[in-house]
């Protein structure tokens, strides 16, 4: 859910401190709403919703208040990719979400296709932007190489001769 609020304070950041007015600016959240990561969807869900609040409540993004779409990804390569194609239909500036790398890189690269940017929240994979990375994929979370780089240093700081 922090990792939405934070998207949601990016998009703040854009936003016209004015009434909304003009059509919504539709983003698309693809999550798992069933499977075994719903959990982790009910917190995206839930952290969208909230930042869709906060940032229509400080007048939308140049204008225009956003309007939320939702898919269930259902964790799976091929539902992700299914609701992406739903979502665009939809009208979608833009996707989110994702709970396993596998669905994030399959829906990131239908989002290409489709010439939409594609925002992980939970990916961590260092294939998610490295060796399937492209230009519309970001990631707010540190990769596995990451985080294991940060561990390293802190074991050899707090606990070096273990």
């Amino acid at each position: 859910m922090r990792r939405l609020v934070c998207l949601g304070l990016l998009l703040a950041g854009f936003a016209v401190h004015a009434a909304p007015a003009g059509d919504p600016l539709k983003i698309g959240l693809s999550y798992p709403r069933t499977g075994n990561d719903k959990a982790e969807g009910l917190e995206q869900m839930r952290g969208a919703l909230l930042a869709v609040a906060q940032v229509n409540a400080e007048g939308g993004v140049l204008g225009r208040p956003l309007q939320l779409e939702t898919g269930n990804s259902a964790s799976r390569a091929e539902t992700a990719v299914n609701t992406v194609d739903r979502l665009q239909a939809k009208g979608v500036a833009m996707v989110f979400g994702g709970a396993t790398s596998e669905e994030v890189v399959a829906a990131s690269r239908r989002a290409r296709e489709h010439g939409l940017l594609y925002f992980a929240t939970l990916a961590y994979a260092n294939e998610v932007t490295g060796q399937h990375g492209h230009r519309y994929l970001f990631r707010e979370s540190g990769s596995a190489h990451m985080s294991a780089r940060v561990l390293g240093e802190y074991l050899a700081i707090h606990q070096p001769r273990r």
